[in-house]
């Protein structure tokens, strides 16, 4: 009977995804990566993350508009960011998947603020981590 997994060759794909992240990558996000734990899907696609929580520029309240790429784990195409448990879910998959642009445009640094310690247990823990180390006050007790 044939294996079903092949153990061998899935540590050597995580090896060359490892071995094989953009030379671009900002240091702190290939260093989260890089860490244990990180899931094989997140490696291979990375994230981003903005440089300046200032420049985050969404709506503190009332409806936002859902950039198309991000519609999936349902969400409307417009979401009310005074609903908490639907901002959640948006915040939740602009961190994860968003580019610098989509976070730029959907979230707003008052209302991650607020979010944040829901937030950061429901992102993978390399994208929180990134998060806090570049901007401390969403460490803040």
């Amino acid at each position: 009977m044939a294996e079903l997994f092949d153990l061998d060759r899935a540590a050597r794909t995580r090896a060359s995804m490892l071995t094989d992240l953009p030379a671009g990558m900002p240091q702190d996000i290939a260093e989260a990566l890089s860490g244990p734990g990180v899931p094989d899907y997140l490696l291979s696609r990375g994230f981003e993350v903005v440089d300046d929580i200032g420049a985050l520029q969404g709506p503190a309240s009332g409806p936002v508009v859902v950039p198309t790429e991000l519609h999936y784990g349902g969400l409307a195409p417009e979401v009310l960011v005074d609903d908490t448990e639907d901002c959640a879910l948006l915040y939740q998959n602009v961190l994860a998947e968003g580019t610098v642009d989509a976070q730029q445009q959907v979230l707003n640094e008052a209302r991650l603020t607020a979010l944040w310690p829901s937030l950061s247990l429901m992102l993978p823990a390399a994208i929180a981590q990134v998060w806090q180390r570049r901007f401390p006050v969403l460490s803040a007790d």
